[in-house]
């Protein structure tokens, strides 16, 4: 049976479509106190003193939340593969769950990293409420890393391995896709983290650089992802 037509596939994906879904939906809806609104320039996580401990963390479940929202679009159809690569050793299941341990092992502590680096542009006062910084020359400097992130991702692509399981084919995957990660990152914080459109714009991008030379040519599949067997 083919991987596409193998019902766990299905399956495998509906979760990650609730995932996001989720994730995105605790960001924004004002119903439910979204974190975007807790933590924007009027939310309460905004009214605190510098190097406040709550805001840090109020910063760092934002930007989790973001993390998933953004990213696991980005490796439903690696998740997918690691199951059907590993379904006779460790499950279909298992192999996909592994697989998202291991890539997100990588990114959430780039994100948590993202969330201390606002906190701290906060408590200097080079920022508020997750809004752009207030000095033009931080916003440049953010915006060249980012830059920098994505030149650096064309010239040296970091090449593809079988790994020993899914878990590290996971990590693997986040260290591919981790200039990405960097350059969406600085970009946000430029743009102002709290920044819905900002967000979703980037989102779809990095939906597009993932999954373009797929629908471009579907050999490529196994080219980026070589699990599949």
């Amino acid at each position: 049976m083919p991987v596409y037509r193998h019902p766990k596939s299905w399956l495998v994906l509906a979760v990650a479509g609730a995932a996001t879904a989720l994730a995105w939906l605790s960001l924004v809806n004002p119903g439910m106190a979204g974190l975007i609104e807790l933590c924007g320039e009027n939310g309460v996580f905004a009214y605190v003193a510098p190097w406040n401990g709550g805001r840090l963390l109020g910063l760092a479940a934002m930007w989790s939340t973001m993390g998933i929202a953004m990213m696991v679009p980005c490796i439903a159809v690696a998740l997918v593969a690691s199951g059907w690569r590993w379904r006779e050793s460790f499950g279909f299941f298992t192999g996909a769950l592994c697989h998202a341990l291991g890539y997100f092992g990588v990114v959430l502590p780039r994100v948590l990293a993202a969330a201390g680096l606002e906190w701290t542009l906060e408590s200097i006062g080079l920022a508020s409420g997750g809004s752009p910084p207030n000095h033009p020359l931080v916003s440049a400097l953010l915006l060249g890393a980012g830059l920098a992130a994505l030149l650096w991702q064309r010239r040296h692509r970091i090449g593809t391995m079988q790994g020993q399981g899914p878990a590290l084919c996971g990590v693997h995957h986040a260290l591919r896709q981790l200039p990405i990660l960097l350059a969406m990152i600085s970009i946000q914080l430029a743009l102002g983290s709290m920044n819905l459109g900002a967000m979703a714009l980037l989102s779809l991008a990095m939906l597009v650089g993932e999954y373009w030379p797929i629908c471009r040519n579907r050999r490529t599949l196994f080219e980026v992802l070589p699990i599949v067997r």
